[in-house]
């Protein structure tokens, strides 16, 4: 028997509507996202996120075609994904911080097979506070709940 959530079907389906929105083919060829686009993008994202300090802000204080072109870079760029993050040529920090964050949690998720985003966050904490606190984060995971 297969038990679903609301929050389960709910990340879900924003992992799929942050997908095709980033993977849009109008967008990868130059079209640029609408401020409404940009706010849907964003407030699925959330979902997934602890990060609740993103907002439209992002792209209106730096403007919309200076935002989309980075963020297409940054998402469908030839260099290689580093580098893309590591650019000069971004100025938008916080926007890219979460971006490229959004990127590697998926890839852990994927990974490990986990189920939703906020089990890659509590295992990096755990992680973070094991490291801080001088143990190893090796066999120590009895009190990491997932």
């Amino acid at each position: 028997m297969i038990t679903l959530t609301v929050a389960t079907l709910l990340n879900s389906l924003a992992e799929l509507v942050t997908s095709a929105i980033l993977n849009d083919e109008k967008f990868k060829s130059g079209e640029n996202l609408t401020t409404e686009r940009l706010d849907e993008l964003f407030r699925n994202m959330r979902w997934f996120s602890a990060n609740r300090n993103l907002t439209n802000l992002l792209y209106r204080t730096n403007g919309l075609e200076k935002f989309n072109s980075q963020l297409r870079t940054l998402i469908h760029g030839t260099q290689p994904f580093p580098e893309r993050v590591d650019s000069e040529c971004f100025h938008l920090r916080r926007a890219l911080d979460y971006l490229r964050d959004y990127l590697i949690f998926q890839a852990i998720k994927n990974l490990l097979g986990l189920e939703k985003y906020n089990f890659v966050n509590n295992l990096l904490w755990f992680a973070a506070i094991q490291d801080e606190a001088g143990g190893s984060v090796v066999g120590r995971t009895s009190n990491l709940i997932l």
